[in-house]
Order: C-alpha cells, then structure tokens, then sequence
C-alpha cells in the first residue's frame, strides 16, 4: 500500500539488482513490513501474501512480487485476498492455497516479526533499507540508496 515502495519497484530496483546484486557487492534480503496496515488493510493483505508464496513457492516470489507491484492502485482495493491467489496462480503457485492463507491471516505472526524487528532496527517508514549493521536509507530516492552503498563497500 506504499506509493514510495511501488515507485522504487518499478523505477529503481531493477538498476540496483544489475548494478549491486548481480555483481555480488550486495546482498539484498527484503521483508515485507506493513507500516500502513492501521489506513490501508491493502498493506497487510499483501504482507501475508508475501509470506504465503514465498513459503509456498519460493522460486516464484520475485515475479509475484512484480505482478503485484505492477497492478498496484491506490484508488481501489487492489490486494484482496483473491486477486493476491490470481496473482499468483498466474505465475506458477497454487492460487486458490494462497488466497485462503491470506484470507485466514495465516502468516500474521511473521508479518508482525517483521514489523518489529523494522522498528528496531530503527526502521519508520518504508522502503527502507539496512546497510552493513547500522546504517538506515528510507525513501525511494536511490541516489540517497547508492551513495551509502558506495560508502559502505570503501
């Protein structure tokens, strides 16, 4: 449900993957955090949809991960627990499986995990990253993001 997030997936990501993650510089692990969960139930639904296909089908994700970023729309309810079991039936998982999980809220507790280890990390906002053990980038801005990175690989 974050705008900043959807913006860096579809304008940024794809440059740090060739640039810093392909190249082995970079690890990047991402966890799905669902800050706005509280004003857009959207956010949860598609926190627990994330968790369901990477557990279910994990050689999926990352194209359910972009589906769901390219259908993104702030005016409508966009992850509803059928359209995120669409969504990943139409990339090789079993759909109807993940649409129940999110239905049942079953990966809440790891969704939670996450929220809180964000927060402790000193994480408010998202997208939000981790660099080395200390240093937090939030925002889309990925000058901001690659000049840290830059910084930390000297």
């Amino acid at each position: 449900g974050c705008p900043a997030c959807v913006s860096f997936e579809r304008n940024s990501f794809s440059t740090l993957k060739d640039e810093y993650i392909a190249t082995g510089d970079v690890r990047f692990v991402f966890r799905p955090v669902d800050f706005m969960a509280e004003a857009n139930e959207d956010s949860h639904r598609a926190a627990l949809g994330a968790q369901a296909v990477w557990e279910q089908e994990p050689r999926v994700y990352w194209t359910w991960h972009r589906t769901m970023f390219a259908n993104y729309d702030p005016g409508a309810n966009w992850a509803s627990p059928s359209d995120i079991g669409r969504f990943a039936s139409g990339v090789g998982a079993d759909g109807y499986g993940v649409t129940e999980s999110v239905a049942q809220g079953r990966h809440a507790d790891v969704v939670e995990k996450h929220r809180s280890q964000a927060r402790e990390d000193g994480i408010r906002g998202t997208p939000s990253f981790v660099i080395g053990d200390e240093t937090v980038v939030t925002g889309g801005d990925y000058g901001s993001l690659t000049g840290e990175i830059d910084s930390f690989l000297s």
